[in-house]
C-alpha cells in the first residue's frame, strides 16, 4: 500500500505542473496587454464604475464562458463537436471572412489596424490600445471599409470580440485571420499555376516554344525567363521595342536595362488586352483600348470565382453562337452569393494571373520592378482613385464583364418553378385555374352588384394597379460593398403608371413589345384580376410584362437581364477577343 501512494502522489503533481504550465503558453499566445487591462478597456455605456458591479459583471461573463463554448476556446485548440445545420459563428465564422475578402476585397489585408480602427470607432476599446493608427483619412477609411465587411460576415461579432479583448487573445485572433487570408490566396494560386500553361495555346496559336513541363520550376520556364510568357507580360507601350528584336529586349528586360526604364507595377502587361495590346501600343492615347477583356483574365476569373470545371466549359464554349452555356453551380461566388462581377475582383484575378505568369514562387517577393500587391493595387485605383477613374471605360468594361459572367451567378430574385412561357407546363395549368377560380368566385352577382357611380360610363370601372419600384446595386456582392466608386450612381428607380385605363389594357401587346424581358414580373401577383373583366380586352394577367429595374454606372443606363445576357453593342463580343492571337497581333503592329 505505502508503494502504491507514492505512486499515486507524484501523478497528481505531475498533472498539475502540467495544467500550470499550458496555460503559462497560451499566455504568451495572446496580446501583450494583461487581460485584466484589455478587460478596463472595453467601454461599456451601461458600465457602472463601481468595484462591485464590475466584479459581478466579470463573474456573469466568466459563467457564460462555462456554461456556453467561446471563440477563445477556439482559439486555444479546444475541439468542439461539429453541429450540423447551425449557423457558423465564433472562430470559423473570422477565418471564413478573411478568406473570401482575401479573394473579393484585397489579397493583402493588415488585420491588426482594420480592426483597431473599426473597435476605436464603435468604442470598444480605447484609443491606441491596440496600437497607432495612421491619421491619414483615406487609409482610415479603407481599413473601417474592411471592418465593417468583417461585421457582416460574423453574425456574433460584437460578442465575442468582446470575448477575445477580455481574455487576452486578440494576437491569436489575428494570427489566424492572416493565415486564412493567405491560404486562401495561395490555394488558389496553386490550383491554376499548371492550368494556365494549357491556356497559353488559345493566345499564341501555338504550343509555347520551348515547352512548358508542368513540373518544372518557375524561376527556369515562366516570366522574363521564356520568350512567349516574356511578351504577354510586356506593356503595350514597350512592344514595338519587342517586336524588334525579342532576344534583345528580353535580356535588357532581365539585366534591368531597358532604355526607358524598368517594368513596374504601374505597367499593364498585353495579356490583360482583349487584343493583346495591339491598338495601345499604337497611340498611347488609346491605352484604355480594350483594357482588363483580356482572354487570359476571363479564364482567371472564371477559374477562381466559379472553379475549374466552369472554366473549362467556358473555353470551350463557341461565343459567336451563343451567349450563354450550360454551367455549375459551384465556387467560391456560389458559396459565398456574388450576384454580379465586383470590379475589385477582376483585380484580384490580374493578381494571379500576373503572379502565375511569373517567375517567383512568392507572390510577396519582387520580381524585376513588379511588386504584385502594387499590381493589384494599380487596377483598384482604375476602379476607386477620381485621379485614374475614366467614365468612357468604366461603363463598357462593367457591361462586358456582366454580358460575360453574369449568367453563372447566383441572384438574388427567388428561382421559379417553371417556364411561364410554356404553355404545356402542368403547373402553369394549374396556376390559370387558380386564378380563374380567384376571379369567378370575387365577380359580384347581379343581384347584389353595386350600382356604379357614373351611370353614363360606358365601360367598368377598372381598379388601379399597384405603383411598382425596384432598385438595383452595382458591382456590389453581399459580401463586397466598397467595389462601387464615390463617382457612380449605385442605384435606379423605375415606377410604373399609377393607374390603369381600359384602353391601356387593350393594348397590352404594345406594352409586351417595348419589354426587353421574356420572363414575368413577380410583383404582378399584387395587382388586381379585375382590369381583365372586360370581355372585348380580355386578357391574362400572367401574358403581361412589366420592365424589371436597369443596370446604371456613370450615367448610360444598359439593360442586365440575368436569364439571356445582352448581346447587343459589346465592347468587344467575346468570341472577337478569343480569336486574338500573339502571331495576329504581332502582324499587325508591322504592318
Amino acid at each position: 500500500m505505502p508503494h502504491k501512494q507514492v505512486k499515486s502522489k507524484p501523478k497528481s503533481t505531475s498533472k498539475s505542473s502540467k495544467s500550470r504550465h499550458n496555460t503559462k503558453r497560451l499566455k504568451v499566445v495572446v496580446s501583450d496587454s494583461e487581460s485584466d487591462e484589455q478587460q478596463d478597456e472595453i467601454m461599456d455605456p451601461n458600465e457602472n464604475d463601481e468595484e462591485d458591479d464590475h466584479d459581478s459583471e466579470e463573474n456573469e461573463d466568466s459563467d457564460e464562458d462555462v456554461r456556453s463554448y467561446s471563440i477563445t476556446d477556439d482559439l486555444k485548440q479546444r475541439k468542439r463537436r461539429r453541429i450540423k445545420g447551425g449557423n457558423i459563428s465564433g472562430l470559423l465564422a473570422f477565418k471564413n471572412a478573411a478568406r473570401w475578402l482575401g479573394s473579393s476585397h484585397s489579397p493583402s489585408i493588415p488585420w491588426l489596424s482594420a480592426l483597431a480602427a473599426g473597435l476605436e470607432r464603435d468604442k470598444i476599446i480605447k484609443k491606441g490600445s491596440m496600437g497607432i493608427i495612421s491619421d491619414d483619412k483615406k487609409q482610415r477609411m479603407e481599413l473601417l471599409v474592411v471592418y465593417d465587411l468583417l461585421r457582416q460576415h460574423v453574425p456574433s461579432f460584437e460578442k465575442d470580440i468582446k470575448s477575445v479583448i477580455r481574455n487576452g487573445a486578440m494576437d491569436a485572433l489575428i494570427g489566424e485571420m492572416n493565415d486564412s487570408t493567405s491560404d486562401a490566396v495561395s490555394q488558389d494560386i496553386r490550383s491554376i499555376k499548371d492550368t494556365v500553361i494549357q491556356w497559353l495555346p488559345d493566345v499564341l496559336d501555338r504550343d509555347p516554344d520551348p515547352p512548358i513541363p508542368p513540373n518544372d520550376k518557375k524561376s527556369d520556364t515562366r516570366g522574363w525567363n521564356h520568350l512567349d510568357i516574356c511578351r504577354l507580360l510586356c506593356t503595350p507601350i514597350k512592344l514595338p521595342q519587342f517586336d524588334e528584336d525579342p532576344e534583345k529586349f528580353q535580356r535588357l528586360v532581365q539585366e534591368n536595362e531597358l532604355e526607358d526604364g524598368p517594368i513596374t507595377a504601374s505597367h499593364f502587361p498585353v495579356v490583360v488586352y482583349g487584343d493583346l495590346g495591339v491598338k495601345a501600343s499604337a497611340r498611347p492615347e488609346d491605352v484604355f483600348e480594350m483594357l482588363m477583356n483580356g482572354w487570359l483574365l476571363l479564364l482567371t476569373w472564371v477559374h477562381v470565382f466559379l472553379g475549374k470545371t466552369n472554366a473549362s466549359s467556358f473555353r470551350d464554349h463557341d461565343f459567336s453562337k451563343s451567349a450563354t452555356f450550360k454551367f455549375k453551380k459551384t465556387g467560391k461566388a456560389w458559396k459565398y452569393h456574388l450576384t454580379s462581377v465586383t470590379l475589385r475582383s477582376i483585380a484580384y484575378a490580374y493578381y494571379i494571373l500576373r503572379h502565375t505568369l511569373s517567375s517567383s514562387d512568392d507572390r510577396r517577393i519582387e520580381e524585376g520592378g513588379v511588386i504584385k500587391q502594387d499590381a493589384f493595387d494599380a487596377v483598384v485605383a482604375l476602379f476607386e482613385d477620381e485621379d485614374y477613374m475614366y467614365e468612357p471605360w468604366l461603363v463598357p468594361i462593367f457591361k462586358f464583364w456582366e454580358d460575360a459572367m453574369g449568367f453563372m451567378l447566383p441572384s438574388d430574385d427567388k428561382p421559379e418553378l417553371c417556364d411561364k412561357d410554356d404553355p404545356h407546363s402542368s403547373l402553369n395549368q394549374i396556376a390559370q385555374l387558380v386564378k380563374a377560380r380567384a376571379r369567378a368566385s370575387s365577380t359580384p352577382s347581379p343581384a347584389n352588384a353595386s350600382s356604379p357611380v357614373n351611370d353614363s360610363s360606358p365601360a367598368p370601372a377598372i381598379a388601379s394597379s399597384t405603383a411598382i419600384a425596384s432598385s438595383t446595386v452595382i458591382a456590389s456582392s453581399s459580401s463586397t460593398a466598397i467595389d462601387s466608386s464615390p463617382a457612380i450612381d449605385s442605384s435606379t428607380v423605375i415606377d410604373s403608371s399609377p393607374t390603369t385605363t381600359p384602353t391601356a389594357v387593350a393594348s397590352s401587346e404594345a406594352i409586351q413589345a417595348t419589354s426587353p424581358l421574356t420572363e414575368h414580373d413577380p410583383a404582378l401577383s399584387d395587382l388586381p384580376d379585375s382590369d381583365v373583366e372586360d370581355s372585348s380586352s380580355k386578357i391574362l394577367l400572367s401574358t403581361l410584362r412589366v420592365e424589371k429595374p436597369v443596370v446604371q454606372i456613370c450615367a448610360p443606363v444598359v439593360s442586365k437581364s440575368r436569364s439571356q445576357p445582352s448581346t447587343s453593342n459589346k465592347l468587344p463580343a467575346i468570341h472577337n477577343i478569343k480569336l486574338h492571337k500573339i502571331k495576329r497581333a504581332t502582324a499587325v503592329h508591322h504592318s
